[in-house]
């Protein structure tokens, strides 16, 4: 697949960087909504990690400034990933963030053949986020599935997380937009 060039001139966004490397990848854009804004100045570059060695994955977190503390982690858990995401995802206040995210898909898989799929939550990937002007703000997002999670169980766990939160924002967006999908599951 050809990627779109960036109107970045540099070579650290991930798009420049894998063109440079000779490494294609699928694109795809996307859009957030948050704080009553959209930002659609964003996009992931998905790579099948069978198909990039580990050296080349080395010098693209490199190449992106990836913060060693963040390079552990997506290193101990890069053979078990069947795909790698890198985004990027520009911002008014700052230079923009950088992301990457291992997806782990014969984990859930497995775990939909399996017959111990009986609610206990399992990992579907990890998403490594920073900026690089300020790699001690990096973080690390876990994306995890509840199998067998009702309705009920679903609202509970979005209010629980809600009550954790010092200023929540979009608790009645969210519940409404659960009202509408749930039901089409």
């Amino acid at each position: 697949m050809i990627l779109p060039s960036t109107d970045h001139q540099s070579n650290d966004q991930p798009i420049d960087l894998l063109a440079s490397l000779g490494i294609q990848g699928a694109y795809e854009r996307s859009f957030k909504i948050w704080q009553g804004s959209i930002n659609s100045d964003r996009y992931v570059v998905g790579l099948e990690t069978s198909k990039v060695s580990v050296s080349l994955f080395h010098r693209i977190c490199d190449g992106l400034g990836m913060p060693e503390s963040l390079q552990t982690p997506f290193f101990e858990q890069l053979q078990d990933a069947n795909t790698v995401l890198l985004g990027f995802e520009q911002s008014d206040e700052s230079e923009g963030v950088f992301k990457v995210y291992l997806e782990f898909m014969d984990g859930y898989e497995h775990h939909l053949r399996s017959d111990l799929h009986n609610g206990t939550p399992f990992r579907l990937g990890i998403g490594l986020k920073w900026q690089r002007s300020a790699p001690s703000k990096s973080l690390i997002t876990h994306y995890d599935c509840v199998p067998n999670c009702g309705y009920d169980q679903i609202i509970d766990r979005v209010q629980g997380y809600y009550a954790q939160v010092s200023k929540p924002v979009g608790l009645r967006s969210v519940l409404e937009i659960l009202q509408l999908a749930i039901p089409r599951a």
